[in-house]
């Protein structure tokens, strides 16, 4: 779970800002692999 968590803390404060931006988009910006922050956005929603 702390795994997922320290993942999912910033990915949640980027799309609070910029809720346009995509998976791919905030993968890059953050430097996260992009199947990482795509299970994010489908667990959080």
């Amino acid at each position: 779970m702390s795994h997922s968590l320290r993942f999912a803390v910033p990915i949640k404060a980027m799309i609070e800002k910029e809720p346009s931006f995509g998976y791919r988009t905030v993968a890059w910006l953050l430097g996260f692999n992009k199947n990482t922050v795509q299970r994010i956005f489908r667990i959080k929603g």
